[in-house]
């Protein structure tokens, strides 16, 4: 079954079809450089930490058998690190990507 699943996203290569935009946006700065323009590196994004599936399939799991508890009560520690992560991000709540689930709990609950 995997085997047909790579076979069907198979096709054959065509080069043509892409473009380097990375050499091209490299050429730009160059040439406004030369020019004398002032060149300003893009600011850093904030990279999220990726979800941890394993867990999101243990609490998919649990919800589906009817044994999680409510999380209606506003009980932030039943709460994974994903979806306090989450709330967090609604919040505005800035450096939340280093943040441990216990400091992303504290910060939620200063933050209502």
């Amino acid at each position: 079954m995997a085997g047909r699943l790579i076979e069907s996203f198979t096709a054959e290569w065509k080069p043509e079809k892409y473009k380097d935009t990375y050499r091209d946006e490299l050429c730009g700065i160059i040439r406004a450089k030369r020019k004398g323009e002032e060149v300003h590196a893009a600011p850093e994004l904030e990279e999220e930490e990726p979800a941890d599936l394993l867990t999101a399939l243990r609490e998919s799991i649990e919800r589906s058998r009817g044994g999680a508890r409510s999380r209606r009560n506003g009980d932030l520690g039943d709460l994974s690190k994903q979806e306090l992560d989450e709330r967090a991000k609604a919040a505005g709540i800035e450096g939340r990507s280093r943040m441990t689930k216990a400091e992303l709990v504290r910060a939620l609950r200063r933050a209502a």
